[in-house]
């Protein structure tokens, strides 16, 4: 059996850095059969709502969770498709989220931001934005923290404009994506001078070598395959304070075909590969 120990080095702060399972990676698997891959490797697991639901379709959340507790795993975020449009604001939809994520105490809350209407200038369209993301706030239970992620494709498209955001409502946390950071074009210097433990996810990917304008998410490429310099972009991150939770992650259609646990095998040693020159 692998076992995979990733302890921070020479670090002030408390606690590890841990790996988590994504289920967004291996979602032709079901509940049952990746937790039993998933054992071996992490503590924590990003279930997708979509298999959640499907498995409460025939079994209650009550056999869910000692699934969980079965495995030892401890669900941390549900990886979701809904986005939190600037024109319009669902809160029985978040409402729903946020219950499911209460019942199998999951301590995080992922907001996906949507993309920039055409007819509202970038600074209304972040207002707006800014102001729904307080709504959800206004839901959440004492014990839950918002997630947002940095999508290059959306309104919330860098760091940058993430860490703005963070300065209005600075109980916000991130998920920064190492392709979509790729992608973005951004530097690395605008990690210098904050305080980067508010990155509470990284999901690790690579990228083919191909034109960044080119680049789409069936583009993505093993850990330490491609060419974005993971290493350094994780060695800045780690400087500012970062000590949270990295997600091996993939979705390309070459690697779907593989046996579940031959692609389990590459995905974490090859991360592994990659993590040990940093922590």
């Amino acid at each position: 059996m692998l076992k995979f120990k990733l302890v921070i080095k020479n670090s002030n702060m408390e606690g590890n850095m841990e790996l988590v399972w994504s289920s967004f990676t291996f979602s032709s698997l079901s509940i049952e059969e990746e937790l039993e891959l998933a054992k071996q490797y992490c503590k924590f697991i990003e279930l997708t709502e979509e298999k959640i639901n499907s498995y409460l379709k025939n079994k209650s959340i009550s056999a869910l969770k000692e699934n969980l507790e079965k495995a030892n795993i401890n669900p941390i975020l549900i990886n979701h498709n809904r986005r939190l449009e600037v024109e319009k604001f669902n809160e029985e939809d978040w409402k729903d989220l946020i219950s499911l994520s209460e019942k199998l105490n999951i301590p995080y809350l992922l907001i996906n931001p949507g993309k920039k209407p055409e007819w509202l200038s970038f600074n209304l369209s972040v207002s707006t934005f800014a102001e729904n993301i307080k709504k959800i706030l206004n839901l959440l239970p004492e014990n839950m923290l918002l997630t947002l992620r940095i999508d290059a494709f959306s309104l919330i498209n860098t760091f940058g404009k993430a860490w703005k955001l963070y300065k209005e409502i600075p109980n916000l946390t991130f998920l920064l994506d190492t392709f979509h950071f790729y992608v973005s074009n951004e530097e690395m210097d605008v990690f210098r001078d904050k305080d980067l433990s508010k990155i509470m996810f990284i999901h690790l990917k690579d990228a083919e070598n191909i034109p960044k304008y080119y680049l789409k998410e069936t583009n993505q490429v093993l850990p330490g395959d491609g060419v974005i310099p993971l290493v350094s972009i994780l060695s800045q991150i780690k400087e500012g304070g970062f000590n949270n939770y990295i997600v091996p992650e993939i979705k390309r259609l070459e690697y779907e075909k593989l046996p579940a646990k031959d692609l389990s095998i590459l995905l974490f040693t090859k991360t592994k590969e990659i993590l040990e020159q940093v922590f």
